[in-house]
């Protein structure tokens, strides 16, 4: 009964062993394939990475083109600016010359326009 139960033994032994293989086949079968899994998801992840570095560098490009664009309005509002308060002022001098004659014509002086812009800020004697 020995020898029936070393080789009963042997015998279980070497199919356990069999199971045990079998087993750590599937197991090393399934790491692997989610091992597969994990690296395509790095990759698509590095591809993403990349591709949004890719469009962040497009938005820095306009916007630094939209900044730009903003300097240069605001210079043109400046010079525009100028250029309004210059021609107002032209104006606002032109008014006042028609306004002081029309005023000389109805008090009926005839002296030069000199005395009567000095009039007109008050400066005379009256």
């Amino acid at each position: 009964m020995d020898q029936q139960l070393k080789a009963y033994l042997e015998e279980r032994e070497a199919w356990m062993e069999a199971r045990m293989d079998e087993r750590f086949a599937r197991m090393e079968a399934r790491m692997d394939e989610r091992f597969a899994h994990v690296d395509e998801r790095f990759e698509r992840v590095g591809t993403e990475a990349r591709h949004t570095g890719v469009l962040v560098e497009g938005v820095h490009d306009t916007v630094r083109l939209v900044a730009e664009g903003v300097i240069g309005t605001g210079e043109r509002i400046d010079a525009l600016r100028d250029e309004i308060t210059g021609r107002l002022e032209e104006i606002k001098g032109s008014v006042e010359m028609i306004h002081l004659r029309r005023r000389d014509r109805r008090i009926g002086t005839s002296a030069p326009l000199a005395v009567s812009c000095r009039s007109a800020s008050g400066n005379s004697q009256s």
